[in-house]
């Protein structure tokens, strides 16, 4: 899967949830969070995974929807 915005990240949620879903967004800076973001590798390269069988998804609506998949029980 090609990088992402947030943006696309918006529509993919909207798309698949509704707009309800971005009802409940809120965009508040957290500091907390900003350091571990900005304490990842900026290119990150995934032909271990992919050797060992890992598959990356093919859009991020497809990652939404797996991960409603997985957790409509929780």
């Amino acid at each position: 899967m090609a990088d992402v915005t947030v943006d696309e990240m918006l529509a993919s949620l909207r798309r698949i949830g509704g707009d309800e879903v971005l009802l409940r967004i809120s965009h508040q800076p957290d500091s907390a969070i900003v350091n571990i973001v900005n304490s990842w590798p900026g290119d990150f390269h995934a032909s271990y995974a992919h050797r060992l069988g890992f598959e990356a998804n093919s859009s991020f609506d497809e990652m939404v929807r797996e991960y409603l998949a997985e957790n409509r029980a929780v």
